[in-house]
């Protein structure tokens, strides 16, 4: 493996093509994370933006995408026979939403029950359904 792969080794390389983080500007670090994560390379995405993180800890826009990228926090209670799940969760970003970004969705299966501005806006339904999961839609993360 060579020297300026390791950052990314345990990712593989079919992620990440001929990239090389060393000496990018802030820019090309910035193209390539949304390369990665609109093509589903989300680990290997997780990878870059830690690396980008150490190289320029002052960018903004880095922190921003380790947000984006952390794994997904499901609010919800319950432990339910047919609680939504991530597949079903994904499914309903890819097809609607373009819709919804910047805001709070409740999804029941892959229906959408409600969506509001804020989190707090949307809890009482979440309370009422405790098979569903409220989720933040972000622009980084829907593919449609």
């Amino acid at each position: 493996m060579s020297q300026r792969s390791s950052w990314m080794a345990p990712y593989g390389s079919h992620d990440i093509e001929d990239f090389d983080p060393e000496g990018s500007t802030v820019e090309q670090l910035s193209d390539e994370l949304s390369r990665l994560a609109s093509g589903g390379a989300l680990s290997a995405a997780r990878a870059l933006t830690e690396r980008a993180q150490q190289m320029f800890p002052n960018e903004a826009r880095f922190e921003r995408w380790l947000e984006v990228l952390a794994p997904p926090t499901v609010v919800g209670g319950g432990t339910a026979r047919r609680r939504t799940t991530g597949e079903q969760v994904r499914r309903w970003l890819d097809d609607h939403g373009t819709d919804h970004i910047g805001r709070w969705v409740i999804i029941d299966g892959e229906h959408l029950v409600t969506s509001g501005a804020t989190l707090e806006e949307v809890q009482p339904e979440l309370t009422r359904r405790p098979d569903a999961v409220a989720v933040q839609v972000l622009e980084e993360l829907v593919r449609g």
